[in-house]
């Protein structure tokens, strides 16, 4: 495991390095199967924006970024559910981390950071079996299906869904 991380909660400064990182994550991890407008610049420029804001009020659950040489290179963040439909009262909303650190143990000290011992759900790609068997380590199984249609309207990714897992 290595240990040369720093994880702490996130400040508001950390937002655009957080946005950039963010965004070479999903283009790591989903560029296999996502259109490029979806981690492109304007969707970078729109996580830098999402998270200044984020950033810049009260948070309700727990949010850690890993750095690594003073560089952000992975996120986790987990609070009260957000969806309507919601399986379980608390929601994994991410855990991203760049591929050069995939492997290096710092998605588990991620969760460990962030993970409450509530009930929880969390969202992941179908097409995404890596991530579906790390959640699995933890103790999430398979809910229920959701289309790419609940998040994005685009009718060329229509076939393209997500499984909602829970625990607890």
């Amino acid at each position: 495991m290595n240990t040369d991380y720093l994880i702490r909660e996130p400040q508001p400064e950390d937002a655009e390095a957080l946005g950039r990182m963010h965004t070479q994550a999903w283009r790591e991890s989903y560029a296999h199967f996502l259109p490029e407008r979806l981690y492109d610049a304007d969707a970078e420029a729109e996580r830098i924006t999402m998270w200044q804001q984020s950033l810049s009020r009260p948070f309700t659950g727990t949010r850690r970024i890993a750095l690594h040489h003073n560089h952000v290179v992975g996120f986790a963040d987990y609070g009260p559910a957000k969806d309507d439909d919601a399986p379980r009262s608390h929601q994994l909303y991410g855990l991203y981390i760049l591929a050069a650190h995939h492997g290096t143990g710092l998605a588990p000290q991620l969760i460990d950071h962030v993970l409450g011992p509530e009930p929880s759900y969390l969202e992941v790609f179908k097409d995404n079996p890596r991530a579906i068997r790390f959640y699995t380590r933890y103790g999430f199984v398979p809910h229920d299906e959701l289309p790419m249609s609940r998040w994005d309207t685009d009718p060329t990714i229509a076939h393209i869904s997500a499984l909602r897992l829970t625990r607890g």
